[in-house]
């Protein structure tokens, strides 16, 4: 293997260098943009979060087993990003809600149900099963894959065409 001259060496480190320096910029100018993307946004995504919020009790929760023995049924349903919301009556609304008060990088699904009667919920994590009392309203909030059903609601019909 030839040795390469002080001259050769020279250039392959330059070129070494300047490759280097390429990728810090370029990793710098998408590291920029994805900031000022997500600062452009926050504002919204905190007042979405916060029309969201439901605090109310949790909903009535049942096991397969339970929820069939009972005869609740639930022949109503959508496919929502990757979950599967199904429910006995009423009508639904859902939203991608930004984590953390809408203050952070990633998100959870959110659905709210007019007056559902009974919901399956299913995700990657499995079925879960919430009986809401009929003519109530509830919320489903679904985080890394595991729901959480609160009675109430702010989604109505009303004005709807």
């Amino acid at each position: 293997m030839p040795i390469k001259s002080g001259r050769e060496y020279s250039r392959v480190r330059r070129i070494g260098v300047a490759h280097v320096i390429g990728a810090l910029v370029a990793s710098g100018a998408v590291a920029g943009l994805l900031v000022f993307n997500f600062t452009q946004h926050r504002d919204t995504n905190v007042a979405l979060a916060k029309d969201w919020a439901i605090n109310g009790p949790p909903c009535p929760s049942l096991t397969r087993a339970e929820f069939e023995a009972k005869g609740f049924k639930a022949p109503k349903s959508f496919d929502y990003d990757d979950l599967t919301m199904a429910r006995k009556a009423g009508h639904a609304s859902c939203s991608d809600i930004q984590q953390g008060g809408g203050k952070g990088m990633f998100h959870d699904q959110a659905c709210q149900f007019t007056s559902p009667a009974a919901l399956i919920i299913t995700t990657k994590k499995g079925e879960f099963f919430y009986t809401p009392e009929v003519g109530q309203p509830a919320t489903v909030y679904v985080h890394e894959g595991v729901p959480k059903c609160v009675l109430g609601g702010k989604f109505t019909l009303k004005g709807e065409g």
